[in-house]
């Protein structure tokens, strides 16, 4: 059970003197992930050059991990304050409600990564045009998906006696998505590699994003690994028998790898958009005297209109003229 701590046993323990300043880290915590989460919502949002799936995705996923916190932030705060009795805690309805959420919201999280894989593998499928034409419905069902199955699987995980089933068939999944964007990458390197093929402006520039993102999911499995480790073992570890002294540290690890898992995934995925950084610069320079001008000349938006080929060399050396001067 996520937020789980049974204070009552670390105060007659005396581990309770040590755990209060982590619950009150673990509050801050939330809370400014929630800010970091909000303004890489605003900057997505903003840059607008990047493909508007990759976007709508980035979006709705960090938005979620929002909702989320909003109702975590309430189990350290009630058990600092002693609100919930720890005795009962799994049967208080303030437990239950926001144990139901998180784990909704952590369900959405286990399954974000086939839903990104997905989106690229349409992007590779569609090389030819994707830049050109921003397919609403790949993103919009992509979604529809992962909120129909963290609705079902997140409503079931909060209640289930064994959860073991549903964190096997996540790693699954998740193992398979890594394999798929191995392969992605692989076809994407072909497409580069390949000489003997004419491509447009576009569709080079769609390959290298693909490429692009292929690594960036690498560099965030990578980074995330340990920490998920901490997740996936202490949530298997729920299902079986074993002494509160250990569960209490089980659910102060738990919350904290997933707090640092959540603050990992965004600063990656932003330092690999170039565009984003460029907007992030932006903000930044609104608190100094020096003003910076944000890029509006993006490929991604002007291959978005309906260019043909001919014309899109005029438009990509128009830019780089423009950046030149």
């Amino acid at each position: 059970m996520l937020g789980y701590f049974n204070r009552t046993y670390s105060e007659l323990q005396g581990t309770w003197k040590y755990y209060a300043p982590l619950f009150i880290i673990e509050a801050l915590f939330i809370f400014m992930t929630t800010i970091f989460m909000l303004f890489w919502i605003y900057v997505i949002n903003t840059a607008q050059s990047v493909h508007r799936n990759v976007r709508f995705l980035y979006t709705v996923y960090y938005g979620q991990y929002c909702t989320q916190t909003f109702f975590w932030i309430i189990q350290p705060i009630s058990i600092l304050l002693g609100i919930i009795d720890d005795t009962t805690l799994a049967h208080t309805k303030i437990f239950k409600v926001t144990n139901l959420f998180r784990h909704i919201g952590l369900t959405y999280a286990f399954y974000s990564l086939p839903g990104f894989i997905v989106e690229r593998s349409f992007a590779t499928w569609t090389v030819q045009d994707y830049e050109h034409n921003p397919y609403p419905k790949i993103g919009n069902i992509i979604v529809i998906v992962q909120s129909c199955v963290s609705l079902g699987f997140g409503s079931h995980f909060s209640i289930a006696s064994n959860t073991i089933p549903h964190i096997f068939v996540a790693l699954m999944i998740n193992s398979m998505a890594v394999a798929t964007n191995f392969y992605i990458a692989h076809i994407n390197k072909k497409y580069y590699n390949t000489e003997h093929l004419s491509y447009s402006l576009s569709e080079r520039f769609q390959i290298t994003e693909n490429l692009r993102s292929s690594k960036m999911f690498e560099r965030i499995v990578y980074s995330t690994s340990f920490f998920n480790v901490i997740v996936n073992t202490c949530m298997i570890l729920d299902n079986y028998e074993y002494s509160i002294k250990f569960k209490n540290l089980s659910s102060v690890l738990c919350d904290f790898s997933i707090l640092i898992y959540g603050f990992i995934v965004p600063l990656i995925t932003g330092l690999q958009q170039e565009s984003w950084m460029k907007q992030v610069y932006v903000l930044m320079s609104r608190c100094s005297s020096k003003r910076i001008t944000p890029s509006t000349n993006s490929f991604t938006q002007k291959m978005e209109k309906k260019t043909v080929r001919k014309e899109e060399t005029t438009v990509y050396f128009d830019m780089l003229n423009t950046q030149w001067k």
